[in-house]
């Protein structure tokens, strides 16, 4: 894990002195050949990232993970802004592309492959474990935030309950589930058909309560965090103003 996180860092900040140098930004607002070119760019980084900590055997998407958070930090804002648009565009159509395409491969291989159908009671135990482990997870990581945070800016109980709530499996579940059945028999088969069952029920039921939910714990998309002025020390006193930025309901789901 530590060395993806490596990997991941150190693309992700290569590419941040790269993008800086605007050696790919257009230079006016009609030259859509550099625009593509810086765009491409973007994408060829992110993925080096990927197949670097894949050749060294590690974790190809934790790397890419770190890389993208170092990139959306440090090369955004060195794009042009139509490169800027377009591969928000890019990846968001991608994001809906492969999020199809794996529910579709999920819904097939049930009825494709050979499953173990009868793993009721094992399955209801891994739901009991996921519950547990992402309580486990969220409780003592909101405790910390909390501690070092002002008051304001802390995470109320509502929206860690909607963090745990919503902790659909889906796609990386499924993968290694899938490379399970292939490699380890009828242990593997039942692994799978377990995952699909875990990811049926958690999309379904989680992810469907969602909407719900956050209108029964009143944190609706749009809600603001507020920012401190300056001299506020305590968080108590002083004019709050309301920020900008992606709602509390839609920052638990993510």
């Amino acid at each position: 894990f530590l060395g993806s996180v490596v990997i991941g860092l150190a693309i992700g900040f290569a590419a941040a002195l790269l993008f800086r140098t605007q050696w790919f930004a257009a230079t006016s607002s009609t030259d859509s050949a550099a625009d593509l070119f810086e765009t491409g760019m973007v994408v060829v980084v992110a993925f080096t990232s990927y197949l670097a900590a894949d050749a060294c055997y590690m974790s190809g998407i934790c790397s890419l993970l770190f890389c993208a958070m170092v990139m959306k930090a440090y090369v955004r804002p060195n794009l042009s802004h139509a490169t800027e648009v377009r591969v928000e565009s890019l990846f968001k159509a991608l994001a809906g592309l492969f999020e199809l395409f794996l529910f579709v491969y999920i819904g097939l291989s049930l009825f494709l492959g050979g499953e173990v159908f009868n793993v009721w009671g094992y399955t209801f135990f891994c739901l009991f474990a996921l519950a547990v482990s992402r309580a486990a997870n969220i409780l003592p990581c909101s405790y910390a935030i909390n501690y070092l945070r002002k008051r304001a800016l802390r995470v109320p109980a509502k929206q860690q309950f909607m963090m745990w709530w919503s902790g659909l499996r889906g796609a990386m579940a499924f993968a290694l589930a899938v490379d399970a059945a292939e490699t380890m028999g009828k242990d593997g088969q039942v692994m799978r058909t377990v995952t699909f069952y875990l990811v049926f029920i958690t999309v379904l039921i989680n992810g469907g309560g969602c909407s719900w939910m956050l209108e029964h714990l009143d944190l609706k998309q749009g809600t603001q965090l507020p920012v401190i002025k300056e001299g506020d020390e305590e968080g108590e006193a002083g004019e709050l103003e309301m920020a900008g930025g992606t709602g509390a309901g839609a920052a638990a789901i993510a």
